[in-house]
């Protein structure tokens, strides 16, 4: 049996004051404290009107002040947002955006602010910032791990945008103000999206990523094929655009692989991922409303629930009248309704489950902190947890968010199958495997 990480300082308890740290000992960090910019952070020393990214100061001189856009489409409404915490290289310095795509390079009194052309380079290779002040690096890499962008490496010698230049009458601040940039690429997109999920990670757990990063593998030559989790990164093929054209089920399928990710890395190391990816076939054709064994069906349960917390306000996913469904029309049975008694086995169902125990089992924890909570719990349980009955067990043995305990194990086969051993047989006569 694992334990949870305890974030309570040394000492006696204390006033809850912004620090990085559990001062009360109440078991949740900086709860309770000033949050001007809405960011879910407490307040430092200055709030600069960003969510979820560390307040920072922006110090005297003169400045270069622009804007990096993403082409964002979408069936619907087709739309540039700004691309936040990318690397930008410019003549007169570098830095990176902000929560908006802006970026500001402070120069020092008397440098040369010429109006004209300005090129700008960028690299999909950046850190988001965190709450304790470090912050996660966030990656969008072709086939051999190198960072997309404007790079020689990829033929790119950066893009020229125009300049102007003004001066500020009261504080004779000068600033070259650069027109806004928009990209129209998928590495652009997703590096965007990823930065959100990293956002949102860091906003519940109050720390960076389990290994400081975030990694998305847009393939250069692969199309046709789906989102694929291989351990502890998100691959993609080169086509993704055209397979998610829609800008919510795109991010929806992000935040899911994601949270494919935080779980296989608290689940253990690379060679354990291996030996489950053959366990549980994890590579496989699979639908939201199957009946499919545990360990499987755990991992993408685990994966929708992350997406409903963290993106798609909580919402549950399966309804009263609930049927399976297939996959591909061809892989199991559709049209049995589904009952409480096939938690074990439909990873939407699992999804609304780890829903109701973090948001009704977690007493007195705001939904961030139930989501880390739950993560935590993971991390100290590596390689013991490949079902929701094992999720619930280890739950309720570390006294966190045990809202209902279940004294016995789930049956072997799912309602209406038979067992045969090794598989069990169902409706429409489809195998289903055990979990070894």
């Amino acid at each position: 049996m694992g334990v949870l990480t305890d974030t309570c300082l040394p000492g006696p308890p204390s006033i809850e004051v912004c620090d990085g740290a559990d001062n009360d000992c109440n078991g949740f960090v900086d709860d309770g404290l000033l949050d001007t910019d809405g960011d879910s952070l407490c307040d430092g020393p200055t709030v600069d009107g960003c969510p979820f990214h560390s307040d920072v100061t922006v110090l005297p001189g003169d400045i270069v002040i622009g804007r990096v856009l993403c082409d964002s489409p979408d069936s619907a409404s087709p739309m540039a947002l700004g691309v936040p915490s990318l690397p930008v290289r410019t003549p007169l310095g570098n830095t990176q955006t902000d929560c908006t795509g802006t970026y500001t390079i402070v120069v020092p009194s008397g440098s040369t602010l010429n109006p004209g052309t300005f090129p700008v380079q960028f690299s999909y290779n950046g850190t988001v910032p965190g709450p304790d002040g470090s912050g996660t690096i966030m990656r969008v890499v072709d086939d051999l791990g190198h960072p997309w962008g404007t790079d020689l490496f990829h033929f790119g010698f950066g893009i020229n945008s125009t300049a102007t230049v003004s001066t500020d009458p009261v504080t004779g601040r000068r600033t070259l103000n650069v027109d806004p940039i928009t990209i129209a690429t998928s590495e652009c997109e997703l590096y965007r999206i990823g930065v959100a999920v990293v956002d949102s990670y860091q906003q519940a757990m109050r720390r960076t990523t389990q290994r400081g990063n975030l990694t998305y593998m847009r393939r250069a030559g692969v199309f046709g094929t789906g989102p694929y989790t291989p351990f502890d990164y998100v691959d993609l093929p080169s086509d993704i655009l055209a397979i998610r054209p829609d800008r919510a089920a795109r991010t929806r399928t992000m935040f899911h692989e994601s949270g494919h990710v935080f779980r296989h890395i608290a689940d253990g190391d690379h060679i354990h991922w291996d030996n489950d990816n053959v366990r549980f076939i994890y590579a496989r054709c699979h639908w939201p409303f199957g009946i499919i064994d545990e360990g499987f069906a755990f991992n993408e349960g685990w994966a929708q629930y992350w997406a409903q917390a963290r993106l798609l306000g909580r919402a549950r996913l399966v309804g009263p009248d609930a049927v399976t469904g297939t996959c591909g029309g061809t892989v199991g049975s559709s049209g049995v309704l589904l009952t409480p008694e096939h938690v074990d086995w439909v990873e939407n169902m699992i999804a609304d489950r780890i829903l109701d125990i973090a948001d009704d089992g977690c007493a007195g924890a705001t939904p961030d902190q139930a989501d880390a909570a739950l993560v935590r719990m993971l991390e100290a349980n590596p390689g013991t947890i490949h079902s929701l009955f094992e999720f619930e067990t280890r739950l309720c043995e570390s006294g966190l968010c045990c809202d209902v305990v279940r004294s016995t194990a789930p049956d072997r086969c799912p309602p209406a199958y038979d067992d045969h051993g090794l598989t069990c047989g169902g409706p429409g006569g489809h195998v289903l495997q055990h979990t070894p």
